[in-house]
């Protein structure tokens, strides 16, 4: 997958972490604008299909949108009247154009529909970057943006890349969660997300690579939680989070959300994609209906460990 380290230590300091939707129908050009974004610190969010853009409006903040201007049945500036339309009263992100061709009467429509700024499609992949970045109007993330490029000479190791706790550091917050619950006697909930056909995933793809994977699936899963809300690597292949003050509905909804996103999401490269899917279990508990932890566990499809060491 290509992030950094230095990336990855760098998104998990924002309060929000830049969140990036690209927008075509060529798989290649898609690949490339991941990568190369992913390598200036963004989740990034692609699609080929224009009606899903209002879906993934509600479920992330975007700070930018790279967006091809030629789509079947459609084209990049309707697509931005939508994106319009479903910020309402909010300013759209910033949004970039690509076009085979920049002839006068694009540039006057671009001009009169407010898009950030027109590139030619055969642009390098790094110019393109380079000004969907100068579009956005937050200096300091502009700034952080552009620092991140800067340091793009690290490389990411072999070893696991995680920004998320650990099975104990999540077992320890878990307890707590579970007090302040009893507490407040409010409703507590557990997600447990287990990635599909882990060990057959692992054979075809490399562990190395499946794991990159799996780095950059752990920053969309941060990107659509709550400051109090706390994930964990649980296993190998389960991702665990701790939903406070969140009864089962919402729990399995978000639960919901995370299994699309990621399934929408194309991972590895152009030539070798990798695509995660995740079984989604929750367990939750009503300050009427007593849970332990081991229960809790349990009803989310995860076993408690008898020693605890990662």
């Amino acid at each position: 997958m290509g992030l950094l380290e230095k990336n990855l230590t760098k998104a998990a300091r924002f309060q929000s972490i830049p969140t990036a939707l690209c927008i075509s129908e060529d798989p290649q050009l898609l690949n490339q604008l991941r990568k190369a974004l992913e390598q200036q610190g963004f989740i990034v969010i692609v699609t080929s299909d224009p009606e899903e853009v209002a879906v993934l409006m509600d479920n992330h903040q975007l700070q930018l949108v790279i967006c091809d201007n030629e789509l079947t049945g459609t084209d990049g500036l309707a697509v931005f009247d939508r994106l319009k339309t479903a910020c309402g009263s909010t300013p759209a992100p910033p949004t970039l154009l690509l076009a085979p061709k920049t002839s006068s009467s694009l540039v006057s429509r671009c001009a009169k529909s407010g898009i950030s700024a027109l590139q030619s499609r055969t642009s390098s992949v790094q110019s393109i970057i380079d000004r969907a970045v100068s579009c956005i109007p937050d200096p300091e993330l502009r700034s952080d943006i552009e620092s991140v490029t800067r340091g793009r000479d690290l490389r990411m190791g072999s070893e696991k890349l995680t920004v998320v706790a650990s099975r104990k550091k999540f077992l320890e917050r878990f307890a707590a969660e579970l007090k302040a619950a009893n507490r407040a006697r409010s409703s507590i909930s557990m997600l447990a997300l287990r990635v599909d056909r882990f060990d057959s995933l692992e054979l075809r793809t490399g562990a190395t690579r499946l794991e990159s994977a799996l780095a950059h699936v752990e920053l969309i899963i941060r990107g659509e939680l709550r400051s109090r809300d706390y994930v964990g690597r649980y296993a190998d292949d389960v991702f665990a989070i701790v939903l406070p003050d969140t009864d089962h509905g919402v729990a399995r909804a978000i639960g919901e959300r995370l299994r699309r996103l990621t399934a929408a999401t194309i991972f590895g490269t152009f030539d070798a994609p990798i695509r995660i899917s995740f079984l989604a279990q929750v367990a939750t508990r009503t300050p009427e209906t007593y849970l332990s932890m081991e229960d809790m566990l349990s009803r989310a499809g995860v076993s408690f460990p008898r020693t605890v060491s990662r």
